[in-house]
């Protein structure tokens, strides 16, 4: 009778985490925004989805997916990686260890490809300042962003309340659910 309190504690830990991990991440998201964006960039695109779509974690955990699915591809492929995959935590250290720098590179180009298509705006639109200096510091920090929802999924897997990287997934569909859907006449958007 002495471990069912206990469970009932470690299930609103568990709970408390996930919650506080999804509100830090929606505070930073809706508060920190990629470096470099010019007032131009708010004024055409516009507020509504904007200042979500261009924060620090715009490219979600898009890389990170992509790179893991791509190293246990290639684990399955090469017998000596594949018996890594199906051992202990410390087998797999080097698979893990691709994965991130998989993700650091996948994200750093898809990052690169997002100023690029913002740099290239008609001339008499200035959408991001020009310039090396802020072109690395929108890749590094779109990178960052990345890799802090990453760490944020593992807490959540480790300390919080499901797998961490299905529960950030459902919380963006939730999130975009919520946006798209028909708002009535008393309903606050």
């Amino acid at each position: 009778q002495r471990s069912a309190p206990l469970h009932w504690l470690a299930l609103a830990r568990a709970i408390a985490v996930t919650v506080a991990v999804l509100a830090v991440i929606e505070w930073v998201a809706g508060h920190a925004h990629l470096p470099g964006l010019t007032a131009t960039y708010f004024d055409v695109v516009g507020r509504g989805g904007a200042d979500r779509q261009m924060s620090v974690f715009a490219l979600n955990l898009q890389p990170y997916l992509s790179a893991l699915i791509l190293i246990e591809l290639v684990a399955w492929a090469i017998p000596a990686w594949r018996r890594r995959r199906l051992g202990s935590p410390a087998d797999r250290r080097p698979i893990d260890l691709a994965v991130l720098l998989a993700t650091v590179a996948i994200a750093t180009l898809q990052s690169h490809f997002m100023w690029a298509f913002l740099a290239g705006a008609p001339d008499d639109v200035e959408l991001v300042t020009p310039g090396a200096l802020t072109h690395v510091a929108f890749i590094a920090t779109a990178v960052a962003g990345v890799l802090a929802l990453a760490v944020a999924a593992r807490a959540i897997t480790r300390w919080g309340l499901g797998h961490g990287v299905m529960v950030l997934l459902g919380f963006e569909l939730a999130r975009g659910w919520w946006k798209v859907r028909p708002h009535g006449e008393d309903d606050p958007q």
